[in-house]
């Protein structure tokens, strides 16, 4: 047995995620994976079997509806396998 005095309360000082999803946006299918930690996020495709780090989508394109979905919430929040629904991207904050 043990006697334990905490000095300090433990904290998060660091914190890390990759999601990886397969989603069909408006009749596009984008494999991606969406990293986020403490720093910030990245955003990967598989392209040719490489996952390659991309930035900058035109408004209204399948890549960047996904981007601004990720950001929003984490992406297991948005369904589990076969769920489908309507995404306004007039409402996202980003």
């Amino acid at each position: 047995m043990s006697k334990v005095k905490i000095i300090e309360q433990a904290r998060e000082v660091y914190w890390a995620s990759t999601y990886q999803g397969k989603w069909e946006v408006d009749g596009k299918t984008l494999e991606f994976r969406y990293a986020e930690d403490s720093k910030g996020s990245s955003f990967y495709l598989l392209q040719d079997g490489v996952w390659k780090e991309v930035h900058d989508f035109p408004e209204g394109s399948a890549e960047n509806a996904i981007l601004n979905m990720c950001s929003e919430m984490t992406p297991s929040e948005w369904g589990s396998d076969g769920e489908s629904f309507v995404y306004d991207s007039e409402d996202s904050f980003i």
